[in-house]
């Protein structure tokens, strides 16, 4: 699972990770953490625009319409059909992932996931645009979402779709079609999980044992319920 993420690196950390490919031009402003960062906020997305690779803000859901809240998250194993297949791809940019385990009803235990080798998670996703009743647009983003590996399996059944920097440049491409892509980076989320490490730590706690202040605030209600199509399943 995934249900929030950290912004805590710099420009010339992303520019880094992106080096291999085209300069990378930034939309979203670095230049303060962004932790503990929820469904409906504003996260990183690496994707093509105009012919140009850029890190923009994007609403961390897709609006269902008719109040039935945001589609968060899309199981990777539907999203390669219908409707879905044909959505541009993007790259979701943390520094870290958290996650709760525990009963609902208690209090649940946050555990933080990070790359061992300090690198960043570019995590799989579907971008969408949509034109609001006043005349204004919403970009937003869904993360594909996969049965739980490595050090996501002892705390949540889903995990997200990582993304390594050999397929940073197909994935934001758009040649090739995502059934085919997702097959390719399935034969590499083994060894890719089992290079995370967990551990218990509150964003909360950890934003003040660093000295940054939180940026966020978590959203006002959580994502919707799956629905039969597999779409706004909770990983």
């Amino acid at each position: 699972m995934c249900g929030r993420g950290n912004v805590d690196y710099s420009t010339e950390k992303i520019r880094e990770t992106f080096a291999h490919l085209d300069d990378l031009a930034i939309g979203y402003d670095l230049s303060a953490p962004r932790l503990n960062l929820a469904p409906t906020d504003s996260v990183p997305v690496v994707r093509r625009q105009d012919q140009r690779l850029r890190l923009d803000g994007m609403r961390w859901g897709r609006d269902k319409g008719a109040g039935r809240g945001p589609v968060i998250w899309v199981r990777s194993e539907t999203a390669a059909r219908g409707a879905l297949a044909s959505r541009q791809r993007g790259l979701i940019v943390f520094g870290a992932c958290y996650e709760w385990k525990g009963p609902k009803g208690t209090k649940r235990t946050a555990y933080a996931l990070r790359a061992r080798q300090g690198e960043l998670f570019a995590l799989a996703a579907l971008c969408d645009r949509a034109v609001t009743s006043d005349g204004g647009v919403v970009e937003s983003c869904t993360m594909l979402t996969q049965p739980a590996l490595g050090a996501f399996a002892p705390i949540h059944d889903r995990m997200p779709i990582l993304v390594g920097a050999a397929h940073f440049g197909v994935w934001v491409d758009g040649n090739a079609r995502t059934a085919d892509l997702l097959e390719v980076l399935r034969r590499e989320q083994q060894g890719m999980a089992e290079a995370l490490e967990a551990r218990i730590e509150d964003p909360v706690e950890y934003a003040r044992d660093h000295g940054m202040s939180r940026t966020t605030t978590p959203a006002r209600k959580r994502a919707s319920k799956a629905d039969d199509s597999g779409q706004g399943s909770l990983f």
